[in-house]
């Protein structure tokens, strides 16, 4: 008894220190600034708000110069939060394993409904957030990259340093290059290196993965700056070989000119060496207009951005807290039903979440997003309930619809909507274009392919379907092969009815 007493002091202190810590948050200054592709929040003063800004336009601006596959502009919004230092950060930090990451100065977290950048405004670098962003804007590329070329990159680009018009790429990273001082004769054979998956163990075990990040970032390092980047070309001509279906070694071979072991003996002498060259681009990246306007925020919206944050990490229980004393100081935040909205979701209270979106979108929310997870949220509980009646149909035909208007380049709208045209049953023709614009605007979501797959079936295009469905029975992914095989079954006894 003793000992659940003092767990429920702990438990009771660590709520009230968040609730103080939050509360106290939101009645300092914070301020909001959208510039071209970041939408930002701040406690921390004007003139270092608008320098981070700054550094992450010039970042993003930067890599659409130099990098041919990045978008200009990201399919989902990207929100910075500035905190004036770490004291303010630490009740918005994530947990794991049940205690607060007190350890880090920043993060990203990357999600369907938004992205997130988090930073503690004293900190000297940006490495990490730099890091994470290369991974965002290569994911939202049309090819996957492999994961030596995917963490290579990153480690890379996340060196950026800009001085006016300067931009030096390459700096070498001290605790890889030690690294490879201890262990550079040992390097992972370049056939193994390029053959790395993302459920290899070189990838997810701690004792191999250091070692595949750092011979991932030199071998990056050396074929986009060694040479004065002569070899640059060939890296990107791998990926459009990798791209068209070349199996890595074909691509290696084709792209780079050399074998394995000559390109293994180069990499040796690169890393005996011991010199990292950097590189120097002169780049004129637009400055961040001086008259962009700053919004002071009210303690309710501020609230609301908070309650955002924790929300986007997962922490759904101070999430809501935060969200409902917004909704306690102003009862017109559309925002706050919104994300109250997105909690219920996640926690699968569908019917809850129904309600809080019939809000947001009867004060005409302008968030795609929220009309999208209406048309979800109806969605699923209609498959619960083996309801989905044509009038809920056609609501979640609307609604998904509505998301499109509002972003045009959303995937998942289109594979709903084409869900609910399927059900339908009235117009195959549309579906089947909306589930084609889903699998074309989101390539790497499989599962598009299955409802793309289903259309042609309803149309009796036999053929087309399988032509899609037979590659998915090579999938590791077990529901989604699974789904696959049943609905080839469903072919073949269409067919024998037929004949």
């Amino acid at each position: 008894m003793k000992n659940l007493k003092n767990k429920l002091s702990v438990v009771i202190v660590g709520l009230i220190i968040f609730c103080f810590a939050s509360t106290t948050l939101a009645k300092d200054k914070w301020i909001n600034l959208q510039s071209k592709n970041f939408n930002v929040v701040s406690n921390a003063d004007e003139k270092k708000t608008k320098e981070i800004t700054q550094k992450l336009e010039q970042f993003r601006y930067t890599l659409v110069q130099l990098y041919p596959n990045v978008p200009e502009s990201e399919p989902v919004p990207v929100t910075v939060v500035i905190f004036r230092d770490d004291r303010s950060f630490n009740p918005f930090k994530p947990i794991y394993k049940g205690k607060v990451r007190k350890d880090i100065s920043g993060y990203f977290q990357s999600g369907e409904d938004g992205n997130i950048i988090a930073i503690d405004s004293t900190v000297e670098t940006l490495r990490v957030i730099f890091h994470e962003y290369v991974h965002l804007l290569l994911n939202f590329s049309t090819v996957e990259l492999p994961p030596w070329i995917n963490e290579g990159l990153a480690e890379l680009y996340s060196t950026f340093e800009i001085d006016k018009n300067e931009v030096v790429l390459g700096t070498p990273l001290p605790f890889h290059v030690e690294y490879l001082q201890n262990n550079g004769l040992k390097l992972i054979p370049l056939k193994e290196l390029i053959q790395v998956d993302f459920n290899s163990p070189a990838y997810n075990e701690s004792d191999k993965s250091s070692f595949f990040y750092t011979q991932s970032w030199l071998f990056v390092h050396y074929l986009m700056i060694s040479e004065r980047g002569v070899r640059k070309p060939q890296l990107f001509k791998f990926i459009k070989l990798i791209r068209i279906g070349k199996t890595p070694e074909q691509a290696f071979t084709e792209a780079f000119g050399v074998g394995f072991e000559e390109m293994q003996d180069t990499l040796r002498g690169y890393v005996n060496n011991k010199y990292y060259p950097v590189v120097k681009y002169q780049l004129k990246a637009p400055a961040l207009d001086k008259n962009l306007p700053i919004q002071t925020l009210s303690e309710a919206q501020t609230q609301v951005y908070l309650g955002n944050l924790l929300l986007q990490i997962g922490r759904l229980e101070d999430a809501e807290k935060s969200l409902q004393q917004a909704k306690a100081l102003d009862t017109n935040l559309v925002e706050t039903l919104e994300n109250l909205g997105f909690i219920a979701m996640k926690q699968e209270k569908y019917s809850q979440a129904k309600e809080y979106f019939q809000q947001a979108i009867a004060r005409s929310s302008k968030n795609y997003q929220v009309y999208y997870q209406y048309a979800n949220a109806l969605y699923l509980m209609g498959k619960i309930d083996n309801k989905l009646s044509g009038e809920v149909l056609k609501e979640i035909k609307n609604n998904a619809q509505s998301a499109i208007k509002l972003r045009p380049e959303f995937a998942q709208a289109y594979n709903l909507a084409a869900l609910s045209e399927l059900g339908l049953g009235e117009d195959y023709k549309t579906g089947l274009e909306q589930a084609k614009m889903a699998v074309l605007l989101a390539p790497r979501k499989k599962q598009f392919l299955l409802t793309q797959a289903q259309v042609q079936i309803a149309t009796t295009d036999y053929q087309g379907a399988k032509k899609i469905l037979q590659p998915l029975l090579k999938e590791e992914d077990i529901e989604l092969k699974t789904k696959a095989e049943l609905l080839l079954r469903e072919i073949e006894e269409k067919a024998q009815n037929k004949e």
